[in-house]
């Protein structure tokens, strides 16, 4: 028996999730990290220093939302 995943969220097969992986990220991720912030907050962004930081310090986990050949950065998250 599978385990079932609710319609409105993508599960392994859904189309909306194809080509699209989670994997830590790491401060080579900085400048496609940081467009998004500044793309998505706009005048809220946080600096590009700040964004450096959170990426090495051990006590922040972030994630990228990437996707397959070529790798792209489509979205990241953390946990401060």
């Amino acid at each position: 028996m599978s385990e079932q995943t609710p319609a409105d969220q993508p599960g392994p097969t859904d189309p909306r999730s194809a080509g699209i992986r989670l994997r830590h990220a790491d401060p080579a991720d900085l400048d496609q990290i940081f467009a998004i912030e500044v793309d998505v907050f706009e005048s809220d962004a946080w600096s590009r220093d700040l964004m450096h930081h959170e990426l090495v310090d051990k006590n922040c986990h972030y994630v990228v939302a990437v996707t397959d050949a070529p790798e792209t950065i489509v979205g990241y998250g953390g946990v401060l």
